[in-house]
């Protein structure tokens, strides 16, 4: 049944079964709707509805609600009345939580709140024993209730564009079943005590971490996630990062408990609400939570915080991941014989002329196991042997010759003139999937033998290198005016304003065709609604157009030498300064070529700039640099 009835209630409507109220612009559940005992089916997606009154616990028959799109700030603690209901959609609304009855209703199979303020899951949703499917996509949440490992049907899970902490986290980098396992360790969470060396503090923001008291350390990671992980078959654990692990974990448990350090030593908790050291120690120099030398470990103290709190972005922690990728790398490279006339090579016969093509000819015909081998690189017509520097020259000139226009295999970034981006029309080239497979295995080798490249890519390449996903603030490494247009659309009100439909024009060698988005997208109008998805749909196909092959092919390269798992714990941003380097930065040429706008050399704030940058030590440049550019390198 429509929504044409004369007056929803009346007799001709109340033994109903479904009612379909969609884009009404009702404001509130019109009253005789409460009272259609016999309804299966609610869709009142697409109105302005703010509130639903306790009545629709009189829906007692209900199996689908369909409130989506609408202004629903809170739903009543009724609704857990509703136990025949299977499918809840609530999705863009403005719920910032759910109400605590949710766990009531046992024949749930589907819930959707995504696009909402949820901050917190309430712990009784682990009563919903039939729950199949999840969609908290772009919610506020943090972490999951104890109560959700309970959700033993649950098999689809979405939780993009949370600030889930990153023991949660981790589970996501599993695959399609990530779900099954988040929920056995929840279970696992639920049902194992803390180990009795750590403590769960709370920091200034109330985020979540733990104490180990016998290394003196903390950690954003629940120790019971590695005692999880090492219990899994091992097919299974080894998918799971172990990084971070502390030391000694099992056996700590078999020994007495180290002394406790106080709470106050290692950090500014409620405990400690003047932020002062009270272990009796001296207090290191200039720190501004007074933290003693011995036990200073908290996450935001800028001089001494722990780098593992710092989500891998300080220099020590990013030190200490690379040192350990190194160790990591080196026990995969083959065995060597002592003699030097007897070791093995990877052999590049090279005419300078044709480097490009020799070099792939080389590389690839070697199978992954020849392609471990050390590097022997010969230039024809020229003597010389190889002790390493010949093959730094050849990582040197092949990452050149891969962004030779010539082959049509890369192209300059839209931004600046020196970072590449892939070419959409690199199919111009019959062979470019194979020449691609080769860019990834020069990429995987310089990273295996510890060489570095000498060209730039975008900050979007190093993340579909790392598998991550891509945002609308990626397009703006790769075309500014399309980000802007882009973000206008999602911050203003777009109604009677543009006229979009889910589809977007492609051209390809002076031809353009139509791509629809979506299946029908040419038929569906972009609206206040659905621009959300509108944007994100375009932005993914914007930033892989023409060029997910080629990427699936340069992935497969890399990994031919380095598996996904040693690399899943840097950032896009460090995985370029493993591939490129840091280089060298001359802190007076930059300040001679540097073009002042509203300020001058003399300004106050420029000097106190430069002072800054010239207490910095070059690692430290680098990465400043690559914060504001983008890239590691001096324009």
């Amino acid at each position: 049944m429509g929504g044409s009835c004369c007056k929803i209630g009346c007799a001709s409507c109340v033994d109903a079964m479904q009612l379909d109220l969609f884009q009404q612009g009702l404001s509130e559940i019109p009253h005789g709707v409460y009272k259609i005992k016999s309804l299966r089916l609610l869709a009142l997606g697409a109105n302005k509805i703010s509130e639903v009154s306790p009545d629709i616990q009189n829906l007692h028959n209900l199996q689908t609600l369909l409130l989506w799109c609408n202004e629903i700030p809170r739903l009543p603690q009724e609704l857990g009345r509703l136990t025949q209901l299977r499918r809840l959609d609530l999705s863009k609304n403005r719920l910032d939580r759910l109400p605590a009855t949710i766990g009531n209703l046992v024949s749930l199979e589907n819930l959707d709140v995504s696009f909402n303020q949820i901050t917190e899951i309430p712990a009784s949703i682990g009563g919903c024993k039939n729950l199949r499917e999840v969609n908290m996509k772009r919610n506020a949440l943090t972490d999951l209730p104890e109560g959700f490992g309970d959700l033993v049907q649950l098999t689809e899970l979405n939780l993009e564009q949370n600030n889930i902490n990153p023991t949660l986290a981790r589970f996501f980098d599993f695959g399609d079943r990530y779900c099954v396992h988040l929920c056995a360790f929840l279970r696992f969470k639920k049902a194992t005590r803390l180990p009795a060396r750590f403590e769960q503090r709370q920091d200034r923001q109330a985020r979540v971490y733990y104490a180990d008291h016998e290394t003196q350390s903390t950690s954003w990671i629940d120790p019971r996630y590695f005692i999880f992980v090492r219990n899994l078959p091992f097919q299974e654990r080894r998918k799971f990062s172990l990084n971070g692990e502390p030391s000694n974990l099992f056996a700590s448990e078999e020994r007495a408990p180290a002394p406790v350090v106080p709470a106050s030593a290692t950090s500014v908790t409620a405990s400690s609400p003047d932020g002062v050291c009270h272990c009796g120690g001296p207090t290191k120099r200039a720190c501004p939570y007074h933290l003693c030398a011995k036990c200073c470990r908290h996450v935001d103290c800028p001089l001494h915080g722990n780098p593992d709190l710092m989500g891998g972005a300080s220099l020590r922690s990013f030190t200490t991941r690379t040192e350990a990728l190194r160790q990591q790398l080196k026990a995969l490279h083959l065995p060597e014989p002592e003699t030097w006339k007897d070791k093995p090579r990877l052999r590049l016969s090279l005419k300078r002329t044709e480097l490009f093509e020799n070099s792939f000819r080389d590389v690839m015909r070697a199978n992954t196991e020849r392609l471990k081998l050390r590097l022997q690189v010969i230039f024809q017509g020229e003597e010389g042997l190889d002790y390493g520097g010949l093959t730094r020259e050849w990582f040197t000139l092949v990452s050149k010759e891969i962004t030779n226009p010539n082959y049509a295999l890369f192209t300059v970034s839209q931004v600046d003139d020196y970072t590449f981006r892939i070419n959409p029309l690199s199919s111009i080239n019959p062979e470019h999937l194979q020449y691609f497979r080769f860019v990834g295995r020069v990429l995987g080798k310089a990273l295996f033998d510890g060489f570095f490249i000498s060209c730039y890519f975008t900050p979007v390449f190093y993340k579909r290198l790392l598998g991550l996903p891509v945002s609308l603030t990626d397009m703006e490494a790769i075309d500014p005016e399309y980000y802007r247009s882009l973000k206008w659309i999602l911050e203003n009100d777009i109604t009677d304003t543009v006229e979009l439909a889910f589809t977007t024009e492609l051209e390809e060698f002076g031809t353009t065709r139509v791509i629809e988005l979506k299946p029908d997208g040419a038929q569906i109008p972009v609206t206040e609604e659905n621009k959300a998805e509108y944007v994100d749909l375009l932005t993914d196909h914007l930033l892989s157009r023409g060029t997910r092959e080629q990427m699936d092919a340069i992935v497969r390269g890399f990994h031919d030498l380095i598996p996904h798992d040693l690399v899943r714990s840097f950032n896009s941003a460090e995985l370029e300064l493993l591939l490129c380097g840091v280089h060298s930065i001359d802190v007076q040429d930059w300040k001679a070529n540097t073009e002042y706008r509203y300020y001058t050399p003399s300004t106050p704030a420029v000097q106190f700039f430069w002072q800054a940058v010239e207490r910095m030590t070059n690692d430290q440049r680098a990465k400043m640099v690559q914060f504001v550019t983008g890239t590691s390198k001096i324009p």
